[in-house]
């Protein structure tokens, strides 16, 4: 989807091309492939068919299908700005009293700062915790409109000598690495465009050729009934002071996108790759390009690479490039690894800044699959 100056249109992607065309190898521990089929032209017209009386049904109730609570209440923050200053920050509450959680900070001349608990990112809840914990606290104050960040406690600290090591190579240390400071961060967040209901806002044409590529039965409809989520995007601007060691470091002015999932269902071993990339221009359109494949796997991502998208008529070309990246797993078997990439991009020749996340599942437990990336390299 992108949104250029608060109008959204969807860019409908085609199968079977996730991920850069020089991606390199996949990691150790990667799950063997699954075979990708092409989709039945016939099945597609029926299901796009079947989505669109669907959002005639809906747009006629008033009001969207809402996927229940359950398994996964999920909030995402994201915000970068052109001096090369990043943040993300994101709660998931689960059951059995399970909170997983992320802090990643990246401010120009002091480095990247990370929870020291990364790669994992479980925790226990405390109670009435919502979205927060004893050091991360994230609550809404205004729905659709303002959110508050904190986080007050320790993270380490990968100096920018460091990280310019990182740039040549995009290692895959986590957050392990480095020394202890304690970090403050104050920070609101406020929406600078409505939200993006995927449930009603999507392109049916890239969901309907999707389904149309699997073996249609009475049982993979009551799978995908299952697996459905609510998830809504929107792009905002993050605001505020970060503090290291009592010292100030940073007024933080930085744009992109927050999300919320909630559901019934959510296992993250279902997810075999997916690549999304958040951008702000200088104009001030705000872009986001995704695709997510669940019968394949990932190849970790390249440095740089190039997207060609079209959008309400009109052709996109993006350009990423890559400056740094922090790296954790995710689901409480840490099944897949996921890439927060911080990025210059450029799209029709306008800069921009932004995150690039990639994910991609991996059979071997964190420490044998960094140990294999590390002797490789």
């Amino acid at each position: 989807t992108i949104n250029l100056h608060g109008f959204r249109i969807a860019a409908a992607g085609r199968g079977g091309g996730l991920g850069p065309a020089h991606a390199a190898h996949p990691p150790a521990g990667r799950p063997a492939a699954v075979r990708c089929l092409r989709p039945s032209r016939p099945l597609y017209a029926a299901f796009l068919l079947l989505l669109q009386l669907r959002r005639l049904r809906r747009n006629k109730d008033g009001k969207a299908e809402q996927a229940g609570m359950g398994a996964v209440d999920a909030v995402y923050f994201n915000g970068a700005d052109q001096l090369g200053n990043n943040l993300i920050m994101a709660a998931s509450r689960r059951q059995r009293n399970l909170l997983q959680c992320l802090s990643i900070l990246r401010l120009r001349g002091v480095g990247l700062l990370e929870h020291p608990s990364h790669p994992d990112t479980n925790f226990t809840a405390t109670e009435g915790g919502g979205f927060s914990k004893s050091d991360m606290r994230i609550e809404c104050l205004e729905p659709m409109q303002t959110w508050r960040l904190e986080f007050d406690g320790e993270m380490t600290l990968l100096p920018e000598a460091e990280a310019e090591k990182r740039r040549r190579q995009l290692g895959t240390t986590g957050g392990g690495c480095g020394r202890r400071v304690r970090v403050r961060a104050q920070l609101t967040w406020r929406a600078l465009h409505r939200q993006f209901d995927f449930d009603t806002d999507q392109d049916s044409h890239p969901l309907a050729e999707a389904v149309a590529s699997e073996e249609w039965s009475q049982e993979m409809f009551k799978r995908l009934e299952s697996v459905h989520q609510t998830h809504y995007e929107q792009f905002g601007e993050i605001t505020g002071p970060v503090y290291v060691d009592d010292e100030k470091v940073a007024d933080l002015k930085l744009q992109g996108a927050r999300d919320h999932s909630y559901g019934n269902h959510r296992v993250w071993s279902d997810l075999y790759r997916y690549g999304l990339q958040y951008i702000y221009l200088q104009d001030r359109t705000c872009i986001a390009i995704g695709c997510v494949s669940m019968p394949n796997y990932l190849s970790k991502p390249s440095t740089d690479f190039r997207i060609r998208c079209l959008a309400g008529g009109r052709a996109y070309t993006v350009q990423c490039r890559a400056a740094d990246q922090a790296v954790f797993c995710m689901g409480t078997a840490a099944e897949v690894r996921i890439y927060e990439r911080f990025c210059d991009f450029e799209v029709n020749g306008i800069r921009g800044w932004g995150i690039s996340e990639w994910c991609y599942r991996s059979s071997e437990p964190w420490p044998a699959w960094e140990h294999a990336e590390q002797s490789a390299a």
